[in-house]
């Protein structure tokens, strides 16, 4: 349990006193035994947050574990008072306090009644204040269209790779580390038909995922792996670095977020674009998301179901997808389709 803030007793409320500090322990030692088995973002989102809260207990003399509900009321309200955190990521810090509880054996501290309204204050306040939920700016076919025909003109090892880097995004509406992931086997070709082999995603860890390729894709991917010379390492990764001499690296680690992300402040750049004004201090630029969101709202456009959407996105949340599109133009309103 070294990498959580030192506990230094947990004293069981009453209506907790059917679970013991030894079982807490055991709990918490078997989570970091099997830590794997989370996603890596989980894993940071969940010890991030953790420790974010056993500070601010411990600066103030209290017991952070288990989670006492007034504490943690007080501690999401200084989160959006004090800190000025979005509603968003108040909501976050709260699902990793119930995850922190569940893995330690303990039920969600977001049932207990001071929390829920707490988070109901601070969700109502936000609502009435006019808060918006920030969004990725999203990269719409139009936008793929004219950075393939830019990027073709480049004629250089990176921009072969930040094109079919953009494609398969788009195309298969990966999230970015999922692409990230990707190995160059996993392409895979039978006769015309091409598709990408996708292990798990964050929504799918117990099946593995087939992703249907369009030509076009098709066409940007082989050139990459052509120019690249990583068809003749098929254990590689299949997006890597571009060394100045124009190599690309035979990866075994995907590529950090950061250099991903550059892919997208590059195409932007290329492109010509003005910055938009930042949402929430970001986005100001195309980001990681900004494929599955234009690709989300050009699918919707088209008249694509909610259902195939989700499906298309390994969505389960409708809620996410909905948030995506709702601002774009891309929702069209029964009634306002009917009154015109």
């Amino acid at each position: 349990m070294s990498q959580l803030p030192a506990i230094r007793s947990i004293n069981m409320p009453a209506h907790l006193s059917h679970v013991t500090a030894a079982d807490v322990e055991e709990n918490l030692r078997n989570f970091f035994r099997d830590k794997e088995g989370f996603s890596p973002n989980t894993l940071k989102s969940l010890l991030t947050g953790t420790k974010l809260y056993a500070n601010w207990c411990l600066e103030r003399g209290y017991n952070w574990l288990p989670v006492d509900p007034d504490n943690c009321r007080a501690y999401l309200i200084w989160m959006k008072d004090v800190k000025g955190n979005s509603i968003n990521t108040v909501k976050t810090r709260l699902a990793m306090l119930n995850m922190l509880m569940k893995i330690s054996g303990l039920p969600p501290v977001s049932i207990e009644s001071v929390v829920a309204l707490g988070m109901k204050k601070l969700n109502r306040i936000a609502a009435t204040s006019g808060e918006r939920v920030g969004q990725a700016i999203p990269f719409h076919l139009a936008d793929l269209q004219v950075a393939d025909r830019l990027y073709k003109q480049l004629r250089t090892p990176a921009a072969a790779r930040n094109r079919a880097f953009l494609f398969v995004a788009y195309n298969t509406m990966l999230r970015m580390s999922e692409i990230g992931r990707l190995r160059v086997r996993d392409v895979q070709v039978n006769g015309d038909n091409v598709t990408l082999f996708v292990a798990y995603t964050k929504t799918n860890t117990v099946t593995e995922t087939i992703k249907q390729l369009s030509k076009k894709t098709i066409d940007a991917l082989f050139d990459w792996l052509k120019v690249s010379g990583l068809s003749a390492h098929p254990d590689a990764m299949l997006f890597s670095q571009i060394f100045k001499n124009g190599k690309a690296k035979i990866a075994d680690k995907p590529m950090s977020s950061v250099a991903i992300e550059q892919i997208y402040k590059d195409t932007w750049r290329l492109m010509g674009k003005d910055d938009e004004q930042a949402n929430k201090g970001r986005y100001a630029q195309w980001s990681g998301h900004s494929c599955r969101v234009g690709a989300a709202q050009d699918l919707n456009l088209t008249g694509a179901s909610l259902p195939q959407i989700m499906a298309e996105g390994g969505w389960k949340n409708t809620e996410t997808v909905m948030r995506y599109m709702r601002n774009s133009g891309s929702i069209i309103s029964a009634v306002s389709e009917m009154m015109d």
